[in-house]
């Protein structure tokens, strides 16, 4: 791709998101998400959060740390490469 100066785009460092910047994004996904299943009746909308430990779980593992135990907190620990 071309820009407009000098024919070549450019990629400048910049510094990783702050976990805010990141919960504000997965926020807005989760509601877009969230309406888009509405709207394919995929969800009534009603349906409440009985399994609060299923759902720290999960929130463990997309943030790759250890949920409970003594490593409890800690980053998980990857075993061969991806």
């Amino acid at each position: 791709m071309r820009n407009a100066d000098d024919g070549f785009i450019r990629f400048h460092a910049v510094a990783p998101p702050s976990d805010a910047e990141v919960g504000r994004v997965a926020g807005h996904i989760a509601r877009r998400v969230e309406k888009l299943m509405l709207r394919q009746s995929i969800t009534s909308g009603e349906e409440h959060n009985d399994q609060p430990f299923l759902t720290e779980l999960y929130g463990a593992a997309v943030a790759g740390r250890v949920l409970s135990g003594a490593r409890a907190g800690q980053k998980t620990v990857r075993v061969g490469s991806l």
